[in-house]
């Protein structure tokens, strides 16, 4: 009788195995992608947020004619409108105070905000919009105010 060439069940079963764990390798590393371009994407959408409200408070640091630090809540006096900036634990809102005109909210995450006020007058010089990670900044943007000097004259 001729005998035929095969595998035998052994090496079946460690090519099986070692199949099977290759595969789950490469199921393995798919996962980390998928998972590192969800959480890059969630990152760049968060910065895409603390650009636009660091822009828009910066216009109306800008445009302000004084600024007042009240209650947690930064009052923005401009010509003819105030603005009110308060914040909401994940988002900085900004609220005018024309009803007609909708509040923004700016999704930034946790933050914490900061005003520093000028001797005893309520004005504020500049405010510290402080990203949170774990409780502890890890990005700060600092809003300067610089008010004319007659404003200082009685």
């Amino acid at each position: 009788m001729k005998k035929i060439k095969s595998f035998t069940i052994l090496e079946m079963i460690i090519t099986l195995v070692l199949s099977s764990l290759v595969m789950i390798l490469i199921l393995g590393a798919f996962k980390m992608v998928g998972t590192y371009f969800s959480l890059s994407q969630m990152n760049r959408e968060i910065n895409e947020e603390c650009i636009s409200t660091r822009l828009v408070l910066k216009q109306d640091f800008i445009e302000a004619d004084s600024i007042r630090w009240k209650e947690e809540v930064l009052i923005i006096y401009k010509k003819t409108k105030t603005i009110n900036w308060h914040s909401d634990s994940e988002k900085m809102i900004r609220e005018p105070e024309d009803k007609d005109k909708t509040e923004k909210a700016f999704l930034i995450g946790p933050h914490l905000i900061e005003a520093s006020k000028f001797n005893e007058r309520d004005w504020v010089t500049s405010a510290n919009l402080h990203l949170l990670n774990n409780n502890k900044p890890h990005r700060s943007l600092t809003f300067y105010k610089d008010y004319p000097i007659s404003n200082y004259i009685n």
